[in-house]
């Protein structure tokens, strides 16, 4: 897990901005709200709880959990059953310590401090859990040196210092301050009844019964290699570029981006502690902003104000999706009944392997999507999200999908929500929807609804902040939902070798059409972006997720824009080469992969669990180089010119090798470089010449490519019935790494970054930036 911090420090180096002094923190996001009354706003501390926190900055690593917990469960306020909540107390936290309770459902990672507003979960679940990540509202890390600050000051620590601390601490601390104000949270004449009637009409996630890994992550005795002073980084030196800085910084990141990743959310409120310092941060999906460091043991009142005023924010001003809300029993019910007609991999999601394995549809846990309001409101119920492995990220595009019941209409869709950068060269995927349904492109999903959601990031609006230390660039994201028509499946359910090379040649049609007709280059083919139509007598492909797409005339005209692909099946070309101009020819060799890649995993072929692992590896290959782009086409490339991925596979699939063959000598043509040499005649190398191109003539020929796939897939014959050509090859890796653990303790690591580090186990991983200079996607 330490490995996983530092490569998760490495890929988000430069996207924290800071320092923003504590008392702008306070103010610009978590504000007064009018009805918060007066008496609430100079509730204060008692001297016991300050005395709790001060003394964390000299008490051990074990104690300061307890001594945390001391200070602020039940502050400001403390919400027992049965009671009054006041209107202006939007959030009553439940403050757990959970540093050795790791989320089993979420990689099993766990976070020192974690809080839950105790009658207002995101999930309602009959099970109490001592972490979960879905219902987490905040959270703190505690370090227990200051050498642990995942970020610099600078000079800037010196600046205005009191200026931070002169109005939180204006009001003294009085003993008697929590029998006065905080005997139950009813601090006003306006309170509402505690909803415990409302509540028993909503949905219940009954999936308590899931096993997983519990280990929890080691202490900071076990991990602490480095205590250096921290040191700037030298591209962006608000960051913390020491051991421990990274180790403090990718952890903390961890946290975040499992608690958004499981959340539907905006932003995240979150803490870290260092000694005797703190910082205070404000995540979203473009940025984390960070408050300057203060010290809490003699400004204790930071911290207490810090958590008052979280109290009294609503739902949507602590970082709540307010489009999301628990749905009621009955239409639970609904919706699994609608959901169970179709297949599992429709509606599970990209949960764990050994948690999809074990879910039914009556553990799904749900949520209420609302769209639009008055008479063009919508609602859906959605799956609640999965945790993903690989998905530690707080930054990026946050993509999710999969099948939405509609009770109107009582019939279900196909939805997508994620965060689109707004950039000159981008277009709305909605709208590149309605551009492929005026040019009529065939294997493309109908679009139901679609457009931005109004939400956004504001990390770009404090790029240029006086207080902001250098950075990476901040791009601003906006919202984006899309409803398709047509449902669909993964790719790799398909059941026979001839329906995935079907498929494949639809979606590849419809790429080509979209290309020709509508000016569209899609740019991310990969084996999540092709879905299979749910008839079975007439499986067809569906090409999907055109978000990344770009207008080509558009894409000439302007500068040179991000680069974007699916790492796995991203062409050698563009790998090997920063600034080469992605073309058509470049997703079909992607579809080459993609092909290649589900026929490796899920088709009958020769090859050991160790050769099929390695054989995998290929599409993983990366070589980083620190602050440079990552490149790893040269692997790849000549696995083409070898024919590894055709007579090196030994498919026991007949026609498919052949096919794969064909396909393969073609695309080397991109890559041979035909040496003239003495030893070869004149006449020789002529014909290798014509040969060569000829196959890079056959690249360019506008249906070649799924026309071929389409030839080949009439010739392969469909085993006789019920028998299918799907079988599951990961498993004998899994069993094989698993009696490689036992015999040799653990599994050697392997260099990578997070973003295709966990893609080590064939998994293939989200779309990711080719670019350093646009790197979270």
């Amino acid at each position: 897990m330490m490995e996983r911090h530092i490569e998760l420090a490495e890929e988000t180096r430069g996207m924290a901005q800071g320092p923003m002094p504590a008392r702008d923190f306070m103010n610009e996001f978590l504000p007064w709200n009018d009805v918060t009354p007066k008496k609430f706003r100079n509730l204060q501390p008692s001297a016991e709880r300050v005395k709790n926190l001060t003394d964390m900055a000299t008490a051990s690593e074990a104690q300061t959990y307890n001594l945390f917990l001391k200070a602020f469960s039940g502050w400001p306020l403390d919400l027992k059953s049965g009671e009054q909540r006041s209107k202006y107390a939007h959030c009553v936290l439940q403050w757990k310590d959970s540093h050795a309770t790791p989320d089993k459902f979420c990689d099993s990672l766990s976070v020192d401090l974690s809080a839950v507003d105790v009658d207002r979960p995101t999930i309602r679940r009959t099970d109490a859990r001592k972490l979960d990540f879905a219902n987490v509202e905040t959270h703190a890390k505690l370090k227990p040196k200051m050498w642990d600050d995942p970020c610099c000051d600078g000079d800037a620590a010196s600046d205005s210092e009191e200026d931070d601390y002169e109005d939180i601490e204006k009001y003294a601390g009085d003993p008697s301050a929590d029998e006065v104000d905080e005997e139950n949270g009813a601090l006003d004449e306006g309170c509402e009844n505690h909803p415990t009637e409302e509540l028993l009409e909503l949905d219940v996630a009954r999936d308590q019964d899931l096993k997983e890994d519990t280990t929890a992550e080691p202490t900071e005795e076990e991990e602490r290699t480095d205590d250096a002073e921290p040191s700037p980084d030298e591209d962006y030196p608000f960051d913390n570029s020491t051991l421990c800085g990274q180790r403090t910084r990718g952890q903390i990141c961890a946290y975040a981006g499992a608690t958004m990743t499981l959340q539907f959310r905006t932003h995240l409120f979150t803490v870290v502690i260092f000694g005797s310092y703190a910082r205070l941060l404000r995540w979203d999906r473009s940025s984390v902003i960070v408050s300057r460091r203060f010290n809490y043991a003699e400004h204790p009142l930071i911290l207490f104000r810090f958590y008052k005023r979280f109290a009294q924010l609503t739902l949507a001003q602590r970082g709540r999706d307010p489009r999301i809300s628990i749905p009621t029993r009955a239409q639970g019910r609904r919706a699994r009944r609608a959901f169970k007609q179709y297949a599992p991999e429709c509606w599970r999601g990209e949960a764990l392997v050994s948690v999809r394995e074990q879910m039914s549809v009556t553990q799904l846990a749900l949520l209420r999507l609302t769209v639009g309001s008055g008479e063009e409101k919508r609602v859906f119920i959605i799956g609640a999200p999965r945790w993903q492995q690989g998905g530690y990220s707080p930054f990026g595009r946050a993509t999710r999908h999969g099948m939405a019941y509609c009770e109107l209409e009582e019939e279900t869709f196909f939805y997508k929500d994620y965060w689109r950068e707004e950039a000159p060269h981008s277009i709305p995927e909605s709208e590149v929807y309605d551009l492929l349904a005026k040019h009529e492109i065939p294997h493309v999903a109908p679009m139901e609804l679609g457009g931005d959601n109004g939400l956004e990031t504001i990390g770009h609006d404090y790029a240029s902040k006086a207080w902001a230390r250098a950075h990476h660039k901040i791009r601003r994201l906006i919202g984006h939902l899309i409803v398709l028509i047509t449902k669909g499946r993964p790719l790799e359910s398909f059941e026979t070798a001839k329906q995935l090379v079907s498929c494949v040649a639809d979606a590849m049609e419809a790429h080509q059409k979209a290309y020709e007709l509508a000016g569209i280059l899609h740019r991310d083919i990969s084996a999540r972006n092709i879905m299979m139509t749910l008839n079975r007598e007439n499986r067809q492909g569906i090409l999907i997720d055109w978000d990344h797409c770009v207008l080509v005339n558009k894409f000439r005209d302007s500068a040179r824009i991000s680069r974007t692909g699916t790492w796995q099946f991203v062409s050698a070309y563009l790998i090997e080469s920063p600034t080469a101009e992605h073309t058509f020819v470049d997703d079909r060799e992607s579809a080459l992969y993609v092909l290649v890649w589900v026929a490796l995993r899920h088709l009958r072929h020769s090859l050991s669990a160790g050769r099929l692992k390695a054989t995998l590896a290929i599409f993983d290959a990366c070589v980083v180089d620190h602050g440079q782009r990552n490149v790893g086409g040269e692997v790849k490339r000549n696995a083409l010119i070898a024919n590894t991925f055709s007579s090196g596979i030994g498919l026991k699939v007949p026609g498919l090798k052949d096919c794969l063959a064909t396909l393969c000598d073609t695309f080397a043509a991109r890559y041979v470089e035909i040496v003239e040499s003495r030893h070869k005649s004149p006449k020789a190398i002529a014909i290798q010449h014509a040969m060569q191109r000829e196959s890079l003539a056959q690249l360019e020929n506008s249906s070649w490519f799924y026309q071929t796939l389409r030839d080949f897939a009439e010739e392969i014959e469909e085993p006789p019935k019920p028998d299918i050509d799907w079988c599951d090859n990961m498993e004998m890796v899994r069993n094989a790494e698993r009696a490689g653990t036992r015999k040799r303790g653990l599994m050697e690591k392997k260099e990578s970054q997070s973003k295709r580090g966990r893609a080590l186990d064939g998994n293939a991983t989200p779309s990711v930036s080719l670019d350093t200079s646009n790197r979270f996607i």
